[in-house]
């Protein structure tokens, strides 16, 4: 059973140069790739389910930071190696902004920064942690260090560690 979805034809077309050097390492040529295409459907399946989990594994293990925003909450993720941290970001006024960028979460932080309530929770992974980055990758962006960075300073200050 696969541990991440398969790629789709459009995000196999983004990695075709790297697809094809998968398929020359693992000794299918090119005259072999179209007759199998032709004519076995599931071997082909199989194939691409195999790049695909590389391609994801690759993502999610370099991938450390993610953000989810909504109205009234941000949630801030950073996976480490061993464990999962969480700040959330709470806030009743004003909205948090609609937009994705990490620049305007930024901004909104930096301008109501007294507004905003910010707790911070740690777990240990219970899947990998590739694959619990995958799964949030599904509903979150990717962001680097600079909006954990922030409030992580922020929530330093206040509570006095």
């Amino acid at each position: 059973m696969p541990r991440y979805r398969l790629l789709s034809n459009n995000e196999l077309k983004h990695f075709e140069k790297e697809f094809i050097e998968f398929l020359v390492v693992n000794g299918i040529q090119p005259d072999l790739w179209q007759r199998m295409k032709e004519e076995n459907s599931n071997e082909v399946e199989k194939i691409v389910e195999l790049f695909s989990e590389v391609i994801f594994e690759n993502i999610a293990r370099k991938t450390r930071y993610l953000a989810y925003i909504n109205s009234s909450q941000l949630f801030v993720f950073n996976f480490e190696k061993d464990k999962g941290c969480l700040l959330i970001v709470e806030t009743d006024s004003p909205p948090m902004p609609t937009c994705r960028s990490e620049n305007e979460i930024l901004q909104y932080i930096q301008n109501h920064e007294e507004n905003l309530l910010i707790t911070f929770q740690e777990k240990d992974y219970i899947e990998s942690r590739e694959e619990e980055v995958f799964r949030m990758m599904q509903s979150c962006m990717l962001i680097n260090s600079n909006v954990y960075d922030t409030l992580f300073k922020i929530y330093n200050a206040r509570s006095g560690t």
